[in-house]
């Protein structure tokens, strides 16, 4: 049969002239497609096959359309959300992202039909409360300044440390990094400790007392924060919240990838992990110590960190092999603006155990995401959270002796439900059991372990680092190991 056209770009253009008119009018365009834009303008040109994703910078032939687009409807103050249903390899998430990202919109890919939450997503993104037309100032007392800003905002274009948000909600989240504005420092004998304030001004819409109708608001919100002058890295060490940590350093990778490439970016990220690294056994004086701590064993709110970061090279952010190209674009956009816990379940997912069936609260701690674990578990009851997805995984035993999958009156199904119900976007709920087809969407996330896979795409398996991640954490913990010697040395 014929090809499908798709005119996305001359309906966005259409949509658009329309409103531009009207001043007065508030926009917010809700986009469903399932194919990329191929017709009109705007018409995309998909990435070549085989093309070598580290390699590739530019984004594909029609993405200037939609940054025209951008500056339209920011212009309008206006926001687009676009729903993404994949029918095809490639749709052209990362041309998209742009227009969605600027105009503070909401974009959700689901990789087909049968991972799709379109009504519950639907239902939970425009029933929620959300703000628009908003204003972030940011001013940091003497010694620091803010040097970048990260989410979905703008920066205004006349004032510094002013940013523009089309529209946010309660789930979304900014960053900035800071930096210091003099060769010394922040003077630790100030009087006033180093402090940082944040205005947020913003519309909303609100309920008119005693009246059935709504009116909208403007409201401003002030925050303070101050904070004590670290002594000597050993204080730095103790204080450092490693979700937060994670979430600015997804931010910084996410735009590196954007610049320079995905291969560049994971180089990035390996040399960071190894300057920490070499750094904090430096500062504990082990450098005549043979054994190189590379699991910051002394300061147990750091022991994620090399998780996290094997995660981020494992997962969807930077995996240069299993990962699509929409499927990664999503993911940078979703991390743009997820808070710091939220992120770190996307690094590195969290899998619990439950005792049964009749609990609607993990045990204890969680599990490290290997095949050890599943020997760890009494019930064999597991759930896997990537935050998109919810994968519960019943082993032999407890598929025996337990409901499967489980009743949808049970408490371990009210546990699934309220996690739902939390989410910016529904999760995909998949259920695995041991010794059936189901049990690979379980096993192979189980990124712990060796990817035979990516093993192959790397070439030289275990001489360098895409080679040791392919080849289980515990072969990236020994390549970290030898390269924090190499650097201390």
């Amino acid at each position: 049969g014929k090809a499908k056209k798709f005119a996305y770009g001359a309906a966005m253009e259409s949509i658009l002239e329309l409103f531009e008119e009207d001043a007065g009018s508030s926009l917010r365009v809700i986009s469903i497609i399932g194919s990329m834009p191929n017709f009109g303008p705007g018409a995309l040109t998909p990435p070549k096959q085989g093309e070598d994703a580290a390699s590739v910078l530019k984004l594909p032939k029609g993405t200037e359309h939609y940054t025209a687009l951008s500056e339209r409807v920011m212009a309008m103050s206006a926001s687009v959300d676009v729903f993404i249903i994949a029918e095809d390899p490639y749709v052209g998430v990362d041309a998209l992202q742009g227009l969605v990202q600027c105009t503070g919109g909401t974009m959700v890919y689901y990789a087909g039909l049968d991972t799709s939450a379109l009504p519950q997503d639907l239902f939970k993104i425009y029933s929620r409360p959300f703000a628009s037309k908003a204003l972030l100032r940011l001013r940091c007392s003497t010694g620091f300044q803010v040097a970048r800003a990260y989410g979905h905002l703008a920066a205004d274009e006349q004032y510094d440390n002013l940013y523009h948000v089309a529209s946010c909600h309660s789930e979304s989240c900014f960053a900035v990094d800071l930096e210091f504005d003099n060769p010394s420092g922040v003077n630790p004998n100030l009087d006033l400790p180093p402090t940082m304030q944040l205005a947020f001004s913003y519309s909303c819409i609100v309920p008119v007392p005693d009246s059935t109708a709504y009116q909208v608001q403007r409201r401003l919100r002030l925050e303070t924060v101050r904070v004590e002058t670290a002594r000597q890295a050993l204080d730095i060490y103790s204080s450092v919240d490693t979700e937060v940590l994670a979430s600015l350093l997804t931010h910084k990778i996410i735009r590196a990838q954007a610049t320079e490439g995905l291969g560049e970016a994971r180089m990035l990220l390996q040399d960071w992990l190894v300057i920490l690294t070499a750094k904090y056994n430096e500062h504990l004086l082990r450098r005549r110590d043979p054994a190189v701590d590379v699991t910051f064993a002394k300061f147990p709110n750091m022991m994620m960190i090399p998780r996290l970061v094997y995660g981020m090279l494992r997962g969807r952010l930077l995996d240069p092999v299993l990962v699509s190209r929409d499927e990664r674009a999503f993911v940078a956009h979703l991390s743009n603006s997820l808070a710091p816990e939220a992120l770190a379940a996307m690094l590195y997912p969290r899998l619990l155990t439950f005792a049964s069936t009749d609990v609607n609260t993990p045990m204890e701690g969680v599990l490290p995401l290997s095949r050890e674990s599943l020997g760890q578990a009494i019930s064999g009851i597991f759930i896997l959270d990537s935050y998109t997805d919810l994968t519960v995984h019943y082993t032999k035993a407890a598929k025996g002796k337990f409901q499967f999958p489980p009743p949808p009156d049970c408490p371990l199904r009210d546990y699934i439900q309220a996690i739902k119900a939390q989410r910016a976007i529904c999760p995909h709920v998949l259920h695995s059991a041991e010794g059936e087809p189901s049990e690979g969407d379980f096993t192979g996330r189980l990124i712990e372990e060796p990817s035979f896979v990516n093993a192959a795409a790397a070439g030289k398996a275990g001489k360098d680092w895409q080679g040791a991640t392919a080849q289980g954490f515990k072969a990236f913990v020994e390549m970290l190991k030898e390269e924090v010697k190499d650097f201390v040395e």
